[in-house]
């Protein structure tokens, strides 16, 4: 009996001590592939959440951006008639900026940083580094310095094509419903000549690489202001059709 109970406490130390490594190992695994996951994320000094009103002097005093106007040409990126995964029109713009990204092999990346707010505080830091050439492979420099500070990408993604522009990428999510996304639209399709015009060239001019610093809060009250405004239209739908049966009706009365 006595060597039984010797046996059963040896396998359970065996047991328990596995149980510790299992776990050990985990957390060694989660923290090499979610590293850097802090409670607030910025982009060269440029924070997310912070005050409408401080964001000018935070560009001003920052070293690594400068304040400065977008070109013209910038606006056909924005807007969802161009494929954009980051257009939101209750975000309004409160501050641009010039910015180059070094990539690990000291290669330089010029990006427009746009900062826009749906409320008081920041609520989305977008880059947009245009006509970016596939033999360059933005993208994919950009991604390895994301790689390097925070890790595994949570979620990969490949949207379909719209006007023969798709988007594909990967974000990051991190606490308080923040996500760090790093996309890739591009030309996508078999546009030709027609009318004299060389449609693919045009369209190709479109190619571009993004990174977004995004406060989920602003996406969920987008949704939430659709839905509503859905229902509303169901509703009114409804009192619509009803009215028109109660007018047949008298009619026939």
């Amino acid at each position: 009996m006595k060597k039984m109970y010797i046996v059963l406490l040896f396998l359970s130390l065996i047991i328990a001590s596995c149980n510790q490594s299992s776990s050990t190992k985990q957390s060694e695994e989660q923290t090499s592939t979610q590293r850097n996951r802090t409670d607030s994320i910025a982009f060269m000094g440029v924070q997310l959440g912070v005050s409408n009103e401080s964001i000018e002097a935070i560009i001003d005093s920052s070293h690594l951006v400068t304040k400065i106007a977008l070109p013209d040409r910038f606006n056909r990126y924005l807007g969802s008639s161009n494929n954009s995964i980051f257009d939101n029109p209750e975000e309004k713009i409160i501050s641009t900026f010039f910015t180059q990204i070094i990539d690990k092999k000291n290669n330089s990346h010029d990006g427009w940083g746009i900062v826009k707010s749906d409320c008081d505080s920041t609520t989305t830091i977008q880059i947009i580094m245009p006509d970016c050439d596939d033999v360059v492979d933005v993208y994919n420099k950009i991604k390895e310095l994301y790689l390097e500070r925070y890790g595994e990408p949570d979620q990969s993604y490949e949207g379909e094509v719209i006007d023969y522009l798709q988007n594909t990428g990967c974000y990051w999510e991190f606490p308080d419903s923040q996500r760090i996304t790093l996309n890739r639209c591009e030309y996508s399709g078999t546009a030709g000549y027609e009318g004299g015009i060389d449609w693919g060239s045009r369209f190709r001019a479109f190619e571009r690489v993004e990174v977004a610093y995004q406060s989920l809060k602003a996406i969920q009250r987008l949704k939430q202001k659709e839905e509503q405004a859905e229902k509303e239209r169901q509703k009114a739908e409804k009192e619509r059709i009803d009215a028109n049966r109660r007018a047949r009706e008298s009619q026939q009365l």
